[in-house]
């Protein structure tokens, strides 16, 4: 019957929605008619903004009571207008992830400072941010032993992502051909996929959400395969794409 915010939190104005993303899943307690209150979370569909207010729409991702399950709830967010962004890395650089070989970006956002990347085994990287948009350009070279990759800026913060990789990432993109996942399969092909070797094999599977701004943040992880099992969800096309590679 209501929704309340549990943590008023405030972000920078002039990139809200980055900002807001970083700090959902937002807490939530949420009051039935008949008195009851249920701790839950929210995660982002949405970000609109109006003056100096937002408005961040979401799905309940974490609650107590079934019934409740997909309510649509929103939270207003205020925002402060000299408040300096913290460091944020784009939400594909995460734990268990692929490293391009070769030239790639590692990037995301930070306030007025000076972003080091360092990447286990290489010199680190810096470049200067001015309260927005970064971006650090690596040269790596191809690479089956996990590394570790730290991003620093010079106001202490720090971000380290670990067991990650270095080789080859390519998107699998489609509608229902690239949506239709291994446990679908059948016959020779799924065969081969039961029997496959998914040591130096990592998915990211894109959430299917729909906006009206371009989507910058979002909540998918990568997945690290510990055998056929736990990749029954994947795309199957993408599976025997990376299996071939």
């Amino acid at each position: 019957d209501s929704v309340e915010a549990v943590e008023e939190q405030t972000f920078h104005p002039d990139v809200p929605r980055d900002a807001v993303l970083e700090r959902l899943p937002a807490k939530l307690t949420l009051t039935g008619s008949d008195g009851t209150e249920v701790k839950s979370e929210i995660e982002w569909m949405g970000m609109q903004q109006s003056g100096s207010t937002g408005t961040a729409y979401g799905y309940i991702v974490s609650h107590e009571l079934p019934n409740i399950k997909g309510l649509m709830a929103e939270a207003q967010l205020k925002f402060e207008e000299e408040e300096e962004l913290p460091l944020l890395l784009s939400p594909m650089f995460k734990d268990g992830m692929v490293l391009q070989r070769g030239g790639c970006k590692v990037f995301g956002k930070a306030g007025n400072t000076q972003v080091t990347v360092t990447v286990t085994g290489y010199d680190p990287v810096q470049v200067t941010c001015e309260n927005g948009d970064w971006a650090a350009e690596l040269d790596l070279a191809a690479s089956a032993d996990p590394v570790t990759v730290t991003v620093s800026t010079g106001k202490g913060e720090s971000i380290t992502i670990e067991n990650v990789l270095i080789g080859e990432v390519w998107f699998a993109s489609g509608q229902s051909n690239m949506d239709y996942n291994v446990q679908q399969m059948t016959g020779e092909t799924l065969e081969k996929l039961q029997q496959a070797d998914y040591s130096n094999i990592r998915f990211n599977k894109r959430s299917m959400y729909s906006s009206f701004e371009a989507v910058e943040r979002y909540g998918d992880s990568w997945t690290v395969p510990t055998g056929f099992d736990s990749i029954k969800d994947q795309s199957a096309f993408a599976a025997c794409f990376a299996v071939a590679l």
